[in-house]
């Protein structure tokens, strides 16, 4: 028996956008902008390893946003003498414009609404971008708030941002309140701290642990659990 959900909380980057792809293309641009050489076959993976620490860090409370989205460009690339505020700003706008759904995404979301559940959206991301990216997609009529961390104060995995989301989706039942998303420590571990269900976006299909209570590998999975 199918259990009986009310409001669907969705993770933002790379559950419903596709995060990789916009973050590729604003890397290089920002980083050709500023003088500094794109390398196509490590640039990118360095960048990612030094991004998803200082996220991570975000997570626990040890960052503020700044020392994340100009101090990781700070770690990268210490040796160079140049304006890091600029450089982020400069891969935040080209971000903002290329950061698109993912194929399905809209059908997704629209056949949810119809069905009649109601939809907002909990991210970490930085607010202008996420802003823009948002309110220009056309999954933006069907959904009952956008909530960013940056904005709030508080981050993923943080109980208190689950509890923001709720309220200002006008339904404060956890019984019947799923999350959605594609990061095991902060969407479902946020998720389960709160304690609402949780269900992990696994695009990769890799094996990994997880106490979600679902797994998805396709959005249009969801369909068939709702």
């Amino acid at each position: 028996m199918k259990k009986k959900y009310k409001l669907i909380l969705w993770d933002l980057d790379n559950t419903l956008f596709d995060f990789d792809a916009a973050e590729e293309k604003a890397l290089q641009y920002a980083m050709e902008k500023h003088g500094l050489p794109y390398d196509p076959l490590c640039s990118l993976e360095e960048f990612r390893v030094v991004n998803d620490r200082r996220w991570k860090g975000l997570e626990m409370k040890q960052y503020s946003k700044d020392e994340v989205l100009i101090g990781r460009f700070e770690e990268l690339f210490s040796q160079s003498d140049m304006d890091f505020a600029a450089l982020n700003q400069d891969y935040l706008n080209c971000l903002a414009e290329h950061k698109s759904l993912y194929p399905g995404a809209e059908e997704v979301v629209k056949e949810l609404a119809q069905r009649g559940y109601s939809q907002s959206i909990v991210t970490n991301g930085a607010k202008e971008v996420q802003d823009q990216c948002f309110y220009r997609s056309a999954i933006a009529p069907f959904i009952k708030a956008l909530v960013i961390s940056e904005e709030v104060g508080t981050a993923k995995p943080d109980p208190y941002i689950f509890a923001i989301a709720c309220e200002r989706s006008g339904w404060m039942e956890k019984a019947s309140t799923l999350m959605i998303g594609d990061s095991l420590s902060s969407d479902i571990a946020g998720g389960q701290a709160y304690g609402i269900d949780t269900c992990y976006f696994n695009r990769s299909g890799k094996a990994k642990d997880t106490t979600a209570d679902f797994e998805i590998r396709a959005l249009s999975d969801i369909l068939d659990i709702l």
